[in-house]
């Protein structure tokens, strides 16, 4: 892990140390939040960013993973982080013979 910016950490690695409580979903979003500040203006690569909505959702997750009602490995993920990995590894399509 590199623990000075979770940016850097896959997102197996950030849902395991969820997963473990060791890292908080919060803590998560506010390291993407700083980052896209400190870069986006030369890299424009957000369109939009919505930092009430994802510190809302970092915080709901925090505090259900806290209850004990863990949902999974995305479970606590940033939904940016979220959807790259679905991009990466879409969900298998069922070819149809002809």
């Amino acid at each position: 892990m590199t623990a000075s910016d979770p940016c850097f950490l896959s997102v197996a690695e950030a849902a395991a140390l969820i997963a473990a409580k060791r890292l908080s979903p919060v803590e998560l979003v506010h390291s993407y939040l700083a980052r896209i500040e400190r870069l986006d203006g030369a890299l424009h690569a957000y369109v939009r960013v919505l930092p009430d909505e994802a510190l809302a959702a970092a915080r709901a997750a925090e505090a259900e993973i806290a209850a004990g009602h863990y949902r999974g490995p995305l479970h606590g993920i940033s939904r940016q982080r979220e959807r790259i990995f679905r991009l990466a590894f879409p969900p298998a399509r069922p070819v149809a013979h002809h």
